[in-house]
């Protein structure tokens, strides 16, 4: 039996193709983290908008902001609009029964990664956005007449912080995917971060 012909690869071979292959992967995966990330956010982005079109739909049949009663305070109403496994009754539940304007309240992704820590409830939940409205859109000065107010719809962001210094109030991707600021959705129809204005 003649075993002259046979050929193996070398161990520098080996080790060439290892460092090629390690290569490759050094760079492949921080972009794709980067792109999976970049995802996440328009994902929220247009599941706000899609919420946005419930809040106005509803303020165009109900002449006011969507408020459940003993939410009020004298600055802002502050809730999330929907909270996995939660007996409490959330805001959201005012746009998808009676009346259907959007069909479930989305989950955040950012939110979600949050460790809440509540008097009921200490870990981690999947939540919605939050949902801030003025004062004037839930306080009427007459019992028929309530005024539309400011509303906006807020996530942490990738940072998984609250960010509400001015300077870092708005989430900028240019500042790296995982930057400091919020996203959120306006009453007005504007968008943070403003470059997914125009899209």
């Amino acid at each position: 039996m003649n075993h002259g012909n046979t050929r193996a690869f070398t161990l520098i071979e080996l080790l060439i193709v290892v460092a090629i292959i390690a290569i490759l992967a050094a760079i492949a995966v921080p972009n794709f983290l980067e792109a999976q990330m970049r995802a996440k956010v328009t994902r929220a982005i247009t599941d706000m908008r899609t919420v946005g079109l419930g809040m106005r739909m509803y303020q165009l049949d109900n002449n006011q902001v969507p408020v459940l009663p003993g939410k009020f305070n004298a600055k802002w109403m502050v809730d999330y609009m929907r909270v996995d496994g939660d007996r409490q009754r959330r805001v959201g539940e005012l746009l998808t029964t009676p009346v259907a304007y959007i069909s479930e309240i989305p989950f955040d992704y950012f939110n979600s990664r949050l460790k809440v820590r509540t008097p009921f409830f200490i870990g981690f939940r999947r939540w919605s956005y939050i949902l801030s409205v003025a004062p004037t859109g839930h306080q009427p000065a007459f019992p028929n007449e309530v005024e539309p107010g400011f509303w906006f719809i807020e996530s942490c962001g990738p940072s998984l912080q609250w960010d509400h210094t001015p300077e870092f109030f708005e989430y900028d991707p240019s500042n790296g995917t995982v930057s400091p600021g919020n996203i959120a959705y306006l009453s007005t129809g504007r968008i943070v971060p403003s470059a997914y204005n125009s899209r």
